[in-house]
């Protein structure tokens, strides 16, 4: 691994959950941040997502940082003041040195118009 490479902060958060009288399980907001250096390559294309009666597209990510064994798909991760929501986790270093997720932006960046 080469610590270099990891040059942008990101803050991984995970989902605090809510049960309802039914007994059903909310997403009410994120809990716990977690600040890691990263690695932060986009991916092209990005995922596309239907609001209002707009198609708009939602740029996806591929996110390196050091070993996390406890990132799943339920974490959020914020890099570049947009947050995103992580789609799939891997391990790829067999000695278990690097995470990498797949993120699909969830907020748009600062200073983009969205219409």
């Amino acid at each position: 691994m080469q610590i270099g490479r990891y040059r942008e902060r990101v803050t991984i958060e995970a989902p605090a959950k809510t049960q309802d009288r039914t007994g059903d399980q909310r997403v009410t907001g994120w809990t716990d941040p977690r600040q890691r250096w990263a690695r932060i390559q986009p991916l092209a294309p990005g995922a596309e997502a239907l609001e209002g009666e707009q198609i708009v597209g939602r740029q996806a990510y591929l996110i390196a940082i050091r070993y996390t064994p406890e990132l799943t798909p339920e974490h959020s991760i914020t890099c570049r003041g947009v947050r995103t929501q992580v789609r799939s986790v891997q391990h790829p270093e067999p000695r278990g040195t690097e995470t990498t997720a797949v993120c699909v932006e969830t907020t748009p960046p600062p200073g983009s118009a969205r219409r």
